[in-house]
This record gives structure tokens, C-alpha cells and sequence, in this order.
């Protein structure tokens, strides 16, 4: 038998903004047909979580977020490759997802100390961000953190000085234009979340760390949707 190629980092980024539009129409049955035939490819503890769930932007993140695990894990069963250049990112709209995601694996999950979500029953690691109109879903084989970020049009100075180290608000603070603090700020921020979700530990471990010089035990890849959205990917060196 031939040595088993590792699997690469899956990651898929959902757009909500077709679904989105779809119910604000106000199709009272075109929203339950789609919310039934989406929730039958939820396991059951993703179903149960989203039954709790009442408002509409919230709901739909819970439900994109089930379905991309699925399918997710779904493709990284049958096919266990790499993927060729380009393919790093499987961008989806919301019928698409549904077209793709087959009938739902019984995932079950452990949490970290933190509430961090495992899986129990199949060897991979997961991590799942939401903004804006996009959910973001990565599988790997091994512990990951991920975040997408939308870039509002102000920063809030308040999470700068609470969150960010003073390397970083020098930095800040030295940025010529709006445009570039505001950039830099997301960036940073996105780190962040990536690096605290990687750990298990939340935001509140990376509070004193400078993501500026990046001296760390981790990798952090990162890149830019759109001028409107960040996104970071990190992992353990």
C-alpha cells in the first residue's frame, strides 16, 4: 500500500446573502421548505442548539454553520486528498451547501475548558466564525483557529486600548490614514480571534500578545475577502 497523503486544511466560506434575500420576501412557505429540508442534514445536537435559537440572522449563521461542518467532513471521508493550487477555499451560496450536503453523519462533540467544540468520533479538528453575510467553516488534522472579520467603517478605540498591546496601538497610532488604521485594526483583530480560538482560550488570551511581530509558536495565514472582510487562519508551527 501506498504512504496515505495528509489531508490539507478544508475551508469553506458560506454566503448567507441569497437565503437572506429569499425570506425577507416574506414566502411564509418557501421559508419552512427550506428550513426543513436544512435542518434534515443537521446531527442532532446542531439541530437542537438551532431550535433554541429564535432570531432570523442568528439562526441562519447557526444553520450555515452545521451544514458546512457536514459537508465538510462528509468530502474529507470520501476523498482524503490535497487539494490542487486554487482549490484552498470552497466558496458556497446557501443552495449550493444544500445541494452538496448529504445525509447527515451522527457528529458528536466534547468542549475544551473554554466551551471549545471537538469532535468525538472522527479524527478531525474544526473551527467556525461567522460576520457580516458569511459563515466561515476549516477542518484540519490537526488543532486549528479561524476568523472572519467584517471591517466597520470605525473602529471602536474602546476594544484598542482594552485588547490591544502597546506595541500594537503605537503601530496604530502611526498609521497615516483612516483607511489604514482601519485595515490594521481588523487585521489585528482577526489575529486575534484566530489565535484565541487556536488555544482554546478566547480573546482574553491574546490581550497582551503583540500579533504585530508575530513571535509566536503558531502560523498565522491571512487574507482579504473583499476590501470589506478579513479572514485568518492559525495553527501551531
Amino acid at each position: 500500500m501506498g504512504k496515505e497523503v495528509e489531508m490539507q486544511d478544508r475551508r469553506y466560506l458560506l454566503s448567507l446573502e441569497e437565503i437572506s434575500d429569499t425570506l425577507q420576501v416574506g414566502e411564509r412557505l418557501e421559508e419552512d421548505r427550506l428550513l426543513e429540508v436544512a435542518s434534515s442534514k443537521l446531527d442532532r445536537e446542531r439541530l437542537k442548539k438551532l431550535e433554541n435559537i429564535k432570531h432570523g440572522k442568528s439562526r441562519l449563521e447557526s444553520l450555515g454553520a452545521g451544514l458546512l461542518l457536514q459537508l465538510a467532513v462528509q468530502e474529507a471521508l470520501c476523498e482524503r486528498r490535497n487539494f490542487q493550487s486554487g482549490e484552498e477555499t470552497t466558496y458556497l451560496t446557501f443552495s449550493q451547501l444544500l445541494e452538496k450536503v448529504q445525509e447527515p453523519l451522527p457528529l458528536e462533540y466534547s468542549y475544551g475548558e473554554q466551551g471549545k467544540p471537538y469532535l468525538k468520533n472522527y479524527p478531525f479538528y474544526f473551527n467556525i466564525s461567522h460576520s457580516g453575510k458569511y459563515v466561515f467553516c476549516v477542518l484540519s488534522e490537526q488543532e486549528i483557529g479561524a476568523d472572519i472579520q467584517w471591517k466597520a467603517p470605525q473602529v471602536n478605540e474602546r476594544v484598542l486600548k482594552r485588547f490591544f498591546s502597546l506595541e500594537e496601538r503605537a503601530y496604530w497610532e502611526r498609521c497615516s490614514t483612516e483607511e489604514e488604521k482601519r485595515d490594521f485594526f481588523y487585521q489585528m483583530w482577526c489575529r486575534k480571534e484566530a489565535y484565541g480560538k487556536l488555544t482554546g482560550k478566547g480573546i482574553a488570551d491574546a490581550v497582551s500578545v503583540d500579533m504585530c511581530m508575530l513571535e509566536l509558536p503558531v502560523a498565522i495565514e491571512e487574507y482579504e475577502l473583499s476590501e470589506d472582510y478579513q479572514i485568518a487562519v492559525c495553527k501551531w508551527k
